[in-house]
C-alpha cells in the first residue's frame, strides 16, 4: 500500500487546491495547501510576504515544504513556483512522493485566476503576457519534477480526480 504523499504541482489556476481536496477526501487522507500552511506558519498573507521579497517567501516555502513532506498519507497542493528552487525539486523526487503536474492553457489560467484572490506575480499591466513568460520559465522544471502530467483545461474536476486515482492505483 502506498504510504507516501500525492503532491500536486503546476502553475496557479490549474486546479491544484480544488482537485487536491477532493483526492484527499476520496483517500481519507489529510490535505495540505502549502500557501495556506505558510500563512498559518508566518501569520502573514502571501501578498504581504511577496512585498518583503519573493526570495523571502521562497525561503519560507522551502522550510515548510520539507516539514510537510516528512509526513505521509497526505495530498499536498503546492504553490506554482515551488519548483523554482533546487531544494524543493529534490524533496519532490523522494520515492515517498507521487507527483502530478496539473497544466492548463494560458487563456484558461487567466480566466480562472481573474476571479480568485490577488496574485502577486500577476500584478502587471498584461497578466496574460506574464502567465506566458512564467510558464516558459517553469515548464521544464514542472516536467522534470512530475511523475505524471494532466491537462485540466477541458476536463471536469471529477475527471481529473478520477485520473489521479487511477494512476495512483497503478503505482500501488
Amino acid at each position: 500500500m502506498f504510504t507516501g504523499n500525492i503532491v500536486l504541482i503546476g502553475f496557479m489556476g490549474t486546479g491544484k487546491t480544488t482537485i487536491g481536496r477532493l483526492c484527499a477526501e476520496k483517500l481519507s487522507w489529510d490535505f495540505v495547501d502549502t500557501d495556506q500552511y505558510i500563512e498559518q506558519f508566518t501569520n502573514q498573507r502571501i501578498p504581504e510576504l511577496f512585498r518583503i521579497s519573493e526570495a523571502h517567501f521562497r525561503a519560507i516555502e522551502t522550510q515548510v515544504f520539507g516539514e510537510i513532506l516528512s509526513r505521509g498519507c497526505q495530498v499536498v497542493s503546492t504553490g506554482g513556483g515551488i519548483v523554482t528552487r533546487p531544494e524543493n525539486r529534490e524533496l519532490l523526487a523522494s520515492s515517498r512522493n507521487l507527483v502530478f503536474c496539473l497544466t492548463a492553457r494560458p487563456n484558461v489560467i487567466l480566466r480562472r485566476v481573474k476571479t480568485s484572490a490577488k496574485r502577486p506575480l500577476l500584478d502587471t499591466p498584461d497578466p496574460k503576457k506574464q502567465i506566458c513568460l512564467l510558464l516558459k520559465q517553469r515548464n521544464s522544471l514542472y516536467q522534470s519534477a512530475a511523475d505524471y502530467r494532466l491537462d485540466t483545461s477541458d476536463k471536469s474536476i471529477q475527471a481529473v480526480v478520477a485520473d489521479i486515482m487511477a494512476l495512483m492505483e497503478q503505482r500501488r
